[in-house]
């Protein structure tokens, strides 16, 4: 009995272990939430979260008052909000300049044949299917243009690309509440885009190695891939508990803790030259805090790891779809 439970038992349990595990960290990350602020939030903003972008367009965020304000002594000025609602603001009187003295009319273009402008002038509505009247016969629909009109480019509204707005720090002094996963997203961001050494000479300052592409960071590559490695741990952890794909979902699982072990304990580590052997973080190796999240991250590759080679076990899906073959008879040796 114990030769045969011991095969059918632990792979059972090892699923269970593992991917309860990371279904938890799954749902931690979409369902749980942090709070963010300033340059936190802007980030977020400017990765293309609608959520954090709508806080700072529905007129709660304000700005800083206005240089007039601060003129006439006035210290607890109201901030200005801004957005849609914003209220518009009359610009005060400039002061008036003389005209200058007329100069020469340009010279004027006359038709001889009633022919229509190649393109609609400003402010002007062609209408061609307009019959000529009395009071407007047809040489005058031609009409008389300047230089300066016939010269011109043709106008083309839709050519004119509006550039993508640029959220700073000060659209979010209040709080607001984001879901975990966000927070992986400013992780990988931050992996592309380093921050300068602090250890180098002030004469020459040196920016630290990007620990991830910087294409990978930028855009909406930081939030897609968080997205995607929220929702790999939580449906890969559901497969490896009902056993379904497991060998699959078994390396997904260890391709993510394979990530995360570099973006936040060896990486660094490596980025700042605080290593042992080139790779190990470079700590107080008895203290328990500063080692405990880098253990637990091994322990679930390796268990990820051990699945992928030892398979499902019995008591699995995997196992009823995918029966093994039987074993090849046993051939009794000839008596001679």
């Amino acid at each position: 009995m114990a030769k045969t439970s011991g095969p059918i038992l632990a792979p059972l349990l090892l699923r269970l272990a593992l991917g309860l595990t990371f279904i938890w960290a799954g749902l931690g990350k979409i369902e749980a939430t942090f709070a963010v602020k300033g340059e936190q939030a802007a980030l977020l903003a400017n990765l293309g979260v609608e959520k954090v972008r709508a806080a700072a367009s529905s007129g709660k965020t304000v700005v800083p008052p206005t240089p007039d304000a601060a003129k006439q002594g006035v210290k607890d000025a109201a901030p200005l909000p801004i957005g849609p609602n914003a209220p518009q603001l009359t610009p005060a009187p400039q002061p008036t300049t003389p005209k200058p003295a007329p100069t020469a009319p340009e010279p004027v273009l006359t038709p001889t044949e009633p022919m229509g402008p190649p393109w609609p002038l400003p402010q002007e509505k062609a209408a061609p299917d307009a019959a000529p009247t009395e009071s407007a016969p047809r040489a005058s629909l031609a009409g008389t243009w300047t230089l300066a009109q016939v010269t011109a480019p043709p106008s083309n509204p839709g050519a004119s690309q509006l550039s993508e707005r640029v959220y700073s720090a000060s659209e979010f002094p209040d709080e607001l509440q984001v879901a975990r996963v966000y927070s992986l997203a400013m992780l990988i961001h931050r992996a592309g885009h380093p921050p300068m050494d602090t250890n180098a000479p002030a004469d020459a300052p040196k920016q630290l190695q990007a620990l991830w592409p910087t294409r990978l960071s930028e855009g909406a590559w930081p939030v897609s891939l968080a997205w995607t490695v929220a929702l790999c741990e939580l449906i890969a952890g559901l497969f490896v508990v009902i056993g379904l794909l497991t060998r699959f979902s078994a390396i997904v699982l260890a391709g993510t803790m394979i990530g995360a072990i570099w973006l936040t304990e060896v990486g660094p580590a490596v980025q700042t030259g605080k290593v042992v052997l080139g790779f190990i973080p470079e700590r107080d190796f008895f203290a328990i805090d500063v080692w405990k999240t880098l253990f637990w991250q091994l322990s679930l590759l390796t268990s990820a790891l051990a699945l992928a080679l030892l398979g499902a076990g019995a008591i699995s899906l995997d196992r009823k779809l995918f029966p093994p073959p039987p074993p090849a008879p046993v051939n009794p040796k000839a008596l001679i």
